[in-house]
């Protein structure tokens, strides 16, 4: 159902209230989008008749899977039905990318790729593109040797390296292997490092150990390096606390070790004020968020230790000033100087980064802005346009970067925090290739959805050849009988519904589990109870303009109980015969303890997720501070909490592998007295993401809505340049 949530904003600085919109329910990148030149492969599968006398695999398979890798990240899925003459199966996947390829094949125990897997086989090799990668596999034939393959073959000391090992026939083919007698690996110098049984290796002192593979030949040899410096994969995050609004610092902070992981970084956060002399050495990067304009002092040994550091250091906002007194020679040596905080107001704030228009919230307007001196020193690499002025908006000179607004302020579609998302990568020194994808999820799918649209939908989908998420509501409740299906209606009461669902997974559709009942309760949270409308992880309630106000947690909330509600809403898609892949969280929001929870049963999540801190001391209010797409809250107590746009995949900080959603959803009607929102719009926030280099583009789409509007919508994302995934299973 579409879902807009009003909130009452209270700005940072401005002590005034706001009127804004929130999609509830949820919400990937720049100019000189470098295009990956398209390939084709082919899979080959021999079907099994009756096992051979030297076979390894003697098995029921019905169904193969085959997942396919680009070179940097997840791209497609096919299955393979076994043909009635057990004869063989030809699959054709056009449109890859040239460069490293993995497959990952699952022969399974029933059709359409569903039933226990019974045998497995992950296979790497490099497509060009004038000449397609041809694989076949096959579940009769001997092992002849083992093919290791890996990103590269050396590692530092205390990191890790994924290796992969294929079994091959004598004739070069790739052989399934069955679940109950998996390949093991071992080390010829054990000093070197260990090897789990998953393949994953772990360098423990520097030198070189070969890897062969068990009982066969195939053998590659690793060599570990000496560890990098103290701290190097580190990075020291301080923000300011100062003032009635310092809460917003730690959630700030927060968010940018989230964003961190996208690099394998840790993260050390705390204030600045508990800063001491050195803390920097012992990590491999500074941030520094000023948030808040301070009228104390940050501690002379921060600011000595940031003018004498090589290490990179990020300032982003306030205080710059207190660095430039400090320093002494500040202009000189940065070549820049004279930090200016904007105080004039102007209907637009634009922020040009790669050519592209992002959008700076007028509604903070403090810009502080650094006048450059020396060009050859300072490199100026995004602008801020407002009334009459232009003003350098992103800074860096050698180590030092510096940003005239905090990234996180007021983060909406389109927004200055793209640029710092890109520049993270070169803050920190680690580039990653170009490479968009996009994914579209189909919401709200309950037991009592239209099956003749959802099949008009997967087929849509399937004709344009893209993935998709299927968002299910495994039981839909109406305890107030605000509609006429009655007030519990499960998918055990609806068999064609299971039927259209298993339909759309065969078009290339995915199971997504979306609550359990997607509302809470006998009564309303906060409209009318129904599935699809209320929140179920968390309490709302109506103010007495109709406008919903989170509150917190919902009372029953625990770990055990939001895990019970997850296990019952799996144990039902599993009796359907349906293998969720991936977790949706309703309307976003839900306590820690129950992001736990869904972490303990999923890893895959296509919600943006919700953060939270509490700050001793802080005022406590009910207003809910709005952002678009994120938002601040406060609760009755001292707890705040916000929601964070991830611009590329990565592991939060609950653990849950976060899939991009970044454009929104279509809404053609608007909604509360909101203008519509139509594909044009979220196509044109997918070209505003593409300044991420390694940004996503996701979104979701209703089932009852016209797949007219589902086309342009997927079309036009496809115009911009990106790549339609899914989720690895």
């Amino acid at each position: 159902m579409p879902r807009r949530v009003f909130y009452l904003c209270l700005r940072l600085v401005w002590l005034v209230a706001w009127l804004l919109l929130l999609a509830g329910c949820g919400r990937l990148g720049g100019k000189g989008l470098v295009a990956v030149q398209p390939t084709a492969a082919t899979v080959t599968i021999h079907w099994p008749a009756t096992a051979a006398a030297n076979s390894r695999v003697v098995l029921p398979v019905q169904s193969v899977t085959i997942d396919l890798t680009g070179p940097n990240g997840f791209m497609t899925a096919r299955v393979a039905n076994r043909p009635a003459d057990s004869s063989n199966t030809v699959v054709s996947i056009t449109g890859v990318p040239a460069g490293m390829l993995e497959f990952t094949l699952h022969a399974r125990s029933q059709v359409n790729g569903l039933g226990d897997i019974l045998a497995s086989a992950t296979m790497n090799d490099v497509a060009a593109v004038d000449t397609p990668l041809t694989v076949t596999a096959v579940m009769e034939a001997a092992v002849n040797w083992i093919k290791i393959s890996a990103p590269q073959f050396t590692v530092t000391v205390g990191k890790t390296l994924r290796l992969t090992g294929t079994a091959m026939s004598a004739s070069d083919e790739v052989v399934l292997i069955p679940a109950t007698t998996p390949l093991t690996w071992s080390l010829t110098n054990s000093s070197c490092g260990h090897i789990d049984p998953d393949g994953l290796f772990v360098g423990t002192n520097p030198g070189t150990a070969a890897v062969p593979g068990s009982g066969v030949s195939g053998s590659r040899e690793i060599s570990v390096l000496p560890e990098d410096g103290p701290g190097t994969r580190s990075a020291l995050v301080l923000y300011d606390t100062e003032g009635g609004y310092g809460w917003y610092g730690h959630l700030y902070a927060v968010q940018l070790e989230n964003l961190l992981k996208h690099f394998s970084y840790t993260c050390t956060m705390k204030s600045a004020d508990e800063y001491r002399a050195q803390e920097l050495n012992g990590h491999g990067a500074l941030f520094y968020i000023g948030s808040s304009y301070l009228a104390g002092s940050l501690p002379d040994a921060l600011l000595d230790d940031i003018l004498a550091t090589t290490k990179p250091v990020c300032w982003m906002g306030m205080n710059a000033w207190q660095l430039e007194k400090r320093a002494t020679n500040f202009d000189t040596r940065f070549g820049f100087s004279t930090f200016t905080v904007n105080s004039e107001n102007a209907s637009t704030f634009t922020v040009q980064y790669k050519g592209q228009a992002l959008r700076h919230d007028p509604s903070y307007p403090f810009i502080v802005s650094p006048a450059i001196t020396n060009p050859s020193q300072a490199s100026v690499l995004a602008t801020c346009a407002f009334g009459t002025k232009t003003v350098p908006y992103v800074v860096r000179s050698g180590n030092f970067w510096y940003f005239a607004a905090c990234p996180f302020v007021m983060v909406d579609f389109e927004d200055k925090y793209l640029a710092f998302t890109d520049l993270l990568h070169d803050i920190i020194g680690e580039d990653h290739p170009t490479e968009h994808k996009a994914y579209i999820r189909i919401e709200d799918v309950a037991p009592i959805a239209d099956q003749t649209q959802l099949r008009k939908i997967a087929d849509t989908l399937h004709e344009l050849g893209v993935p998709f998420g299927i968002c299910v509501i495994p039981l839909f409740r109406d305890p107030m009988a605000q509609f006429n299906y009655g007030s519990s209606v499960s998918m055990a009461d609806t068999p064609s519904f299971v039927e259209t669902l298993k339909y759309m997974v065969d078009k290339g559709g995915q199971i997504i589990h979306h609550g359990y009942t997607h509302q809470y309760g006998e009564g309303p949270n906060p409209i009318n109870g129904v599935s699809g409308v209320d929140y179920e992880f968390f309490q709302m309630e109506l103010d007495p303009s109709g406008k919903q106000i989170g509150i917190g947690p919902v009372p029953d909330d625990s770990y055990a109980w939001a895990l019970d509600r997850v296990q019952r809403g799996k144990a039902m898609l599993a009796a359907a015969g349906l293998r969720p892949v991936a977790w949706n969280t309703p309307h976003y929001m839900a306590s820690e303890v129950d992001y736990h929870a869904f972490r303990q049963e999923y890893y895959y999540c296509v919600d943006r997720g919700l953060y939270f801190t509490e700050i001793t001391g802080a005022q406590p209010t009910r207003v809910m501070l709005k952002q678009t797409p994120g938002f601040r809250a406060v609760s009755t107590g001292t707890r705040f909490w916000t929601q964070q746009l991830m611009p590329y995949a990565l592991e939060d900080r609950y653990g849950l592998y976060r899939v991009p959603e970044t454009l929104g959803y279509v809404t053609p009607h608007g909604y509360g007295g909101v203008p519509p929102t139509l594909p044009a719009e979220l196509i044109r926030r997918a070209q505003a993401q593409l300044v991420v280099r390694d940004g996503w583009a996701g979104c979701y789409f209703h089932w009852y809505l016209d797949t007219a509007l589902l086309r342009e919508l997927v079309t036009g994302i496809q115009g911009q340049g990106y790549m339609f995934t899914r989720i690895p299973e």
